[in-house]
């Protein structure tokens, strides 16, 4: 019905001076979601456009439930798509990253990890909620920021589904926070979501009060984010690697499935990045914190968590009962192979992984060399 905010794309375009022909491109779109059929063919055209291979480009949104969302079947929920947008995505990335690349700046990267402010989140399945954040920031020698990047786990929905307002909830605020704080550009990474909401939605007010609440929690998650970046640390290790693994997953019945017309098997691409020492854990969907925690355990760090890259596959939630996040999921087996394939390193040598839990008797063999999923 109206617009509050105008939806962006921001790109990140990084090099190492010491092998500049091999960059990486990452770009963030203020829509709710990406699937395979809408991000591939973008990734493509910008590694087409930059002279890289598609491993090298990774896609991630914000989740904003004030955006289009760009994937087929939600049509069916209110969500729908103007005809020829995904031409507009894909020529607005192609322009985007080429401007990235046509400005380089050398700048040090540095990381910080920190808390939000309390009581800013809440669990939506009952459980404890996890504060804590990762960010980097590039810097150059004269001590000015040319890009800081913030990732964390949080439903963007103080505007409630009542308000048809085109917004991008308080992740527009704080970016702009953390902009004017930092200098630079500023880009968030939608992190484990899946049971992550505001502490406090606003979906009984009205939609211009409902904004006023979403910037006051972006500014304060911000200000957080601001200060602690200010103590950042040079990022340890050198260079930039890039790991991308294809699983092929069965699919299940559930809702998501039954709108989306799926195949009795999925295609499913996990990218990772890392930055010197810092990774970037690409998660093809909407991670819960428990299998957040699972994947952290795994490395025996916080990594960096990009959501819904470089595609959208729906919930991983963990652990998997009957519930929203489950209807949303392609099943029960592609959540657990997914999930254990995010928790293995994606150079690890061990090739098979067997799972099984008292809910999900059933084994599942998931090779994690060769990207496929069986059903014992």
């Amino acid at each position: 019905e109206e617009v509050a905010d105008e939806l962006t794309l921001r790109a990140l375009h990084l090099a190492d001076p010491a092998s500049p022909d091999e960059p990486v491109c990452l770009l963030v779109f203020d829509v709710l979601a990406l699937d395979r059929t809408w991000s591939r063919p973008i990734r493509e055209a910008v590694a087409s456009e930059l002279g890289v291979s598609v491993d090298r480009v990774m896609t991630s949104c914000i989740h904003t439930h004030g955006g289009p969302s760009c994937q087929p079947g939600t049509s069916a929920l209110g969500w729908t798509i103007q005809e020829g947008y995904q031409d507009v995505l894909i020529e607005t990335a192609r322009r985007v990253a080429r401007a990235a690349a046509t400005s380089p700046v050398l700048a040090e990267p540095r990381v910080a990890r920190g808390s939000l402010p309390a009581g800013a989140g809440q669990n939506r399945r009952r459980r404890e909620w996890s504060d804590a954040f990762v960010a980097l920031s590039f810097v150059t020698d004269n001590e000015e920021t040319v890009a800081s990047v913030a990732t964390f786990g949080m439903h963007p929905v103080v505007t409630g589904p009542e308000h048809c307002v085109v917004n991008v909830d308080w992740v527009g605020p704080f970016r702009d926070t953390l902009a004017d704080a930092l200098g630079g550009t500023a880009i968030f990474l939608q992190g484990c979501e899946g049971d992550i909401n505001p502490a406090d939605t606003q979906w009984e007010v009205s939609a211009a009060d409902s904004l006023k609440a979403a910037a006051i929690l972006g500014e304060s998650m911000a200000a957080s984010v601001a200060e602690t970046l200010r103590h950042a640390t040079p990022v340890a290790g050198d260079g930039i690697r890039v790991w991308s693994r294809e699983l092929s997953v069965p699919v299940g019945t559930t809702v998501l499935t039954v709108l989306n017309r799926s195949r009795k098997r999925q295609d499913v691409e996990l990218l990772e990045w890392a930055i010197g020492d810092e990774h970037i854990v690409g998660v093809p969907g909407e991670a819960t914190q428990a299998m957040q925690a699972r994947i952290e355990e795994a490395r025996g760090a916080k990594p960096l968590f990009a959501g819904f890259a470089p595609s959208w596959h729906g919930y991983f939630a963990e652990p998997f009962r009957m519930g929203y996040e489950e209807s949303m999921s392609c099943g029960r087996h592609a959540t657990d192979a997914i999930g254990v394939a995010l928790s293995t390193l994606p150079d690890q040598s061990t090739a098979h992984v067997s799972i099984g839990t008292p809910e999900n008797p059933e084994v599942l063999e998931v090779d994690t060399t060769r990207g496929r999923v069986e059903a014992a």
